[in-house]
């Protein structure tokens, strides 16, 4: 009899904007969002920001890794990592990276390219050795990166260009709503999460231009997501800060967590 499938979720940045290491967030980290799920033998990997180098420095000399690698977004905290993921300069790897269509228009490929170029980076984006497959898609479409598994995406941003996505596979759903911002994009997030086993947020601003943990909280409780996880934490939330937002947390939607890196859940 074939063993029960295994769907985790491990935090490896947690971070929105900017890193902001040090010993005020030490417990929690101050690596930019990374996220990887593994399904079995498969990797997924959702944002690519600082958190992706220490990833990296563990697959280090492990060839041949594969992985797909799903942006939510194009902005700096989301592909920062990428030139100093160290199993990007291995020959035996393979990496296909995904990313929603903009609404400026300019493909994963040439943002990257953009990113690796004078002067931001010393060396273009074809110096990766890895195998590297570039796959642009409109939010809203149902993709099919490996057997047996669906990732359905949706905008779940007003007026940025940000992509949420929900894995199913293994009998599980997995959410990952990295900054959520109702109203306009309400039904198509509230598809996404909606009796969820995890569901991921990321506050979204609020109209005092802060960003509202509280309100995405509650909407995926509403939505029926089993477990809640507050991730994409503001660069001013220190550990201490944190401590008391998860105390709160835990009252708004019983059982949610506040990530920190290394935690790792299963779904």
């Amino acid at each position: 009899m074939a063993g029960k499938a295994t769907f985790d979720v491990t935090f490896l940045g947690v971070r929105g904007r900017i890193p902001c290491p040090g010993p005020k967030t030490a417990r929690y980290g101050g690596n930019t969002r990374c996220l990887e799920m593994r399904l079995d033998d498969r990797r997924l990997i959702f944002d690519a920001g600082t958190g992706i180098r220490p990833l990296g420095d563990a697959l280090a000399g492990a060839a041949p890794v594969s992985a797909q690698i799903l942006l939510s977004y194009t902005g700096p905290e989301c592909i920062s990592g990428i030139p100093f993921f160290i199993p990007a300069y291995d020959a035996g790897n393979a990496f296909r990276l995904w990313a929603g269509r903009g609404t400026g228009g300019r493909a994963l490929r040439e943002v990257l390219a953009a990113l690796m170029n004078d002067p931001m980076f010393p060396v273009p984006v074809d110096i990766f050795d890895a195998c590297f497959a570039y796959e642009d898609f409109d939010p809203g479409e149902t993709i099919a990166p490996a057997r047996d598994l669906l990732i359905r995406t949706a905008r779940v941003h007003d007026t940025a260009a940000i992509t949420g996505f929900r894995v199913e596979a293994a009998g599980k759903s997995v959410c990952y709503l990295p900054d959520l911002a109702p109203p306009g994009s309400a039904p198509a997030a509230r598809a996404l999460v909606a009796g969820a086993d995890i569901a991921i947020l990321g506050a979204g601003e609020g109209t005092d231009g802060t960003a509202d943990w509280r309100a995405a909280l509650r909407f995926a409780a509403d939505a029926g997501a089993r477990v809640c996880v507050l991730a994409r934490h503001e660069p001013d939330w220190d550990d201490d800060a944190l401590d008391r937002i998860a105390a709160e947390a835990a009252t708004l939607a019983p059982g949610a967590i506040v990530a920190r890196e290394g935690l790792t859940l299963s779904a």
